[in-house]
């Protein structure tokens, strides 16, 4: 008879993000880190924050150690007025964003990314010399 074939798959949600340039920076050797952030109300200050989510690491990580985690940095761009990076962060978002309930107000899900510009310390160490 017909054979209907079964094929397994998956879903997941991934973005890809690329910083490519960083224009006019202030200093010459820059590392980018890149966080995943949930975007909740805050009602005691009427405004709202950016924590880090509840559901755990999202990032996936191109280093060594775990899987997922919840930040990601950029190769160091070595003294240059406008860096360029060639970094690739997979970033698992999940399927459904959920609505969470709190102090009597709905926050809906949103998520947002969040970069960070460090300046690193570079120095060359000077050799014993007798």
């Amino acid at each position: 008879g017909d054979v209907e074939p079964y094929f397994y798959t998956s879903f997941c949600n991934q973005l890809l993000c690329q910083p490519r340039i960083l224009h006019n920076a202030s200093k010459r050797n820059v590392v980018i880190k890149v966080e995943v952030r949930e975007i909740k109300w805050l009602a005691g200050v009427n405004t709202y924050i950016a924590l880090p989510p509840d559901d755990g690491p999202s990032i996936q990580n191109s280093r060594r150690g775990p899987c997922l985690v919840r930040e990601a940095y950029s190769s160091c761009a070595y003294h240059a007025v406008d860096p360029q990076f060639l970094d690739e962060f997979k970033i698992k978002l999940p399927l459904i964003l959920k609505n969470k309930v709190i102090g009597g107000g709905i926050n809906a899900g949103r998520l947002a990314l969040l970069f960070s510009v460090y300046n690193i310390n570079v120095r060359v160490k000077k050799k014993w010399s007798e």
